[in-house]
């Protein structure tokens, strides 16, 4: 039996996690997610997950772009972070929402719809493929 592992060292755990590189913004909720639950955070866990969420994006101009934002809440910033990602590929995010590809650049196809639950509320996670849409 493997002796349980103390508060400090599950936050320091938690506070190492990073988006790899070609980790969805989903999968890297889910880790933050499954990392959280064991942190004790009380009631500044959603301060907390919003924090870790952004500061460990492995995009930095997404990361700059969320930055922007004024006393956003965790939800907030999930919903504008998925929409960034939905709208921008792999390499150069948006740095406005609502931004369009133009001819060129990226654009973006959908092909399937992801449901995940972070804290009780239910977000929905798209995924994408970039395609090249030459001039």
């Amino acid at each position: 039996m493997e002796p349980q592992r103390s508060e400090i060292a599950m936050r320091h755990v938690f506070r190492l996690k990073r988006q790899k590189a070609r980790e969805s913004l989903s999968e890297y909720l889910q880790s933050l997610k499954y990392l959280v639950a064991t942190c004790n955070f009380g009631s500044g866990l959603e301060e907390n997950l919003r924090d870790q969420f952004v500061s460990r994006l492995s995009s930095d101009d997404m990361r700059s772009r969320l930055f922007t934002e004024r006393d956003v809440k965790f939800k907030r910033t999930v919903e504008l972070a998925l929409a960034l990602e939905v709208t921008c590929d792999d390499d150069r995010w948006a740095l406005s929402l609502g931004s369009g590809a133009s001819p060129g650049h990226h654009c973006v196809r959908f092909w399937g719809r992801e449901s995940i639950q972070i804290n009780g509320d239910q977000l929905m996670a798209i995924h994408r493929q970039s395609t090249y849409r030459g001039l």
